[in-house]
């Protein structure tokens, strides 16, 4: 495949992996082409059950590093009071939860469901805690497996950080 391809190229390969994610792209209460704002134009948008802004997906060409529009896209983010940022150029795909002054942008293989993203913006309401603070006893999995219960070693290896 040539290199240097344009962007409309690019949105090809977006908007599949968009559908993968289940995006409908036909549904403008689930994704919106070309808002324009104060800050500049975002190619995307992904939008919540509720109607906000969830993320703005900024396109660039096949042979631009998408990670580089991580500034400018925050403009479009904050304009849009959407929480979070995908950059890609089809090929390679970056989320940055922006409004977490905890992370940076992260690659991903694969774009966010608008339920992931939904779930997400509740993690943001909560500061993250330290993994040493965290209690572990016997029920400790047990949401995630009914039947789970941990053995008093792996409690024991579990907290031997402490």
């Amino acid at each position: 495949m040539p290199t240097g391809q344009n962007e409309a190229f690019s949105r090809v390969l977006i908007d599949k992996a968009l559908e993968f994610s289940g995006w409908n792209l036909l549904d403008p209460g689930q994704v919106r082409f070309e808002i324009n704002g104060k800050m500049g134009r975002a190619d995307y948008v992904l939008m919540a059950q509720r109607g906000q802004a969830l993320c703005v997906l900024e396109a660039k060409r096949e042979d631009v590093d998408p990670y580089n529009a991580k500034e400018q896209v925050r403009g479009y983010a904050e304009n849009l009071n959407a929480p979070f940022v995908i950059l890609s150029n089809g090929k390679e795909h970056w989320f940055w939860n922006y409004k977490r002054k905890d992370g940076d942008g992260i690659r991903i293989e694969r774009f966010p469901s608008r339920e992931d993203l939904e779930r997400l913006i509740l993690k943001n309401l909560q500061p993250p805690r330290p993994l040493m603070s965290e209690i572990v006893t016997p029920d400790y999995l047990r949401a995630f497996q009914r039947d789970f219960k941990l053995r008093r070693y792996q409690i024991d290896a579990a907290c031997s950080n402490k």
